[in-house]
């Protein structure tokens, strides 16, 4: 029996050719994903693709990316992460950022220069309502904010605080 024939490529295909997608959803999470972070990284290798940026509101990606970088480097697809600093992360951390940039398997105990975070992203899921919504506990709402104010205040001490520790 023949195998059958490949399918067309689909439209558009081409244009992923050497693209970066800095935003995919392939961490664990507490609702499902369609891929993990292997998969993910494989489809973009078939497509061509340069780089995907790993993201997940729950903990900090660069431990998958650096992982996957080990494991699938020779894919040829650079993998980066981040950490995005809601409550459940650490909140609006210095300490929470510094783990994040160090965050690597070092090769000949120096810091690959791929690993650390590429983005460090303000909260996203920080406000109570979306919190409620979103049906988490009641630390994670507590933790949260509507005040749209109290949200600028905290972040603006938390970027002073930063610029002390030497991190711009």
């Amino acid at each position: 029996m023949s195998s059958p024939p490949p399918l067309p490529p689909r439209p558009g295909a081409h244009l992923l050719v050497g693209a970066v997608d800095g935003h995919v959803h392939a961490c664990p999470h507490r609702n499902a994903r369609s891929l993990d972070v292997f998969d993910a990284v494989e489809q973009a290798a078939a497509a061509g693709m340069r780089a995907i940026g790993l993201m997940d509101n729950f903990c900090s990606s660069v431990g998958y990316a650096a992982l996957a970088r080990r494991r699938l480097g020779h894919l040829g697809v650079e993998v980066f992460g981040g950490v995005v600093l809601e409550p459940q992360v650490g909140g609006l951390s210095v300490e929470v950022v510094e783990a994040a940039l160090a965050l690597g398997y070092a090769d000949d105990d120096e810091p690959h220069p791929a690993d650390g975070a590429r983005f460090v992203s303000l909260p996203t899921h920080h406000t109570r309502a979306v919190a409620r919504m979103e049906g988490r506990d009641a630390n994670y709402v507590a933790a949260g904010t509507d005040d749209v104010w109290e949200f600028l205040t905290k972040v603006t001490v938390w970027i002073q605080d930063s610029e002390r520790h030497g991190l711009e």
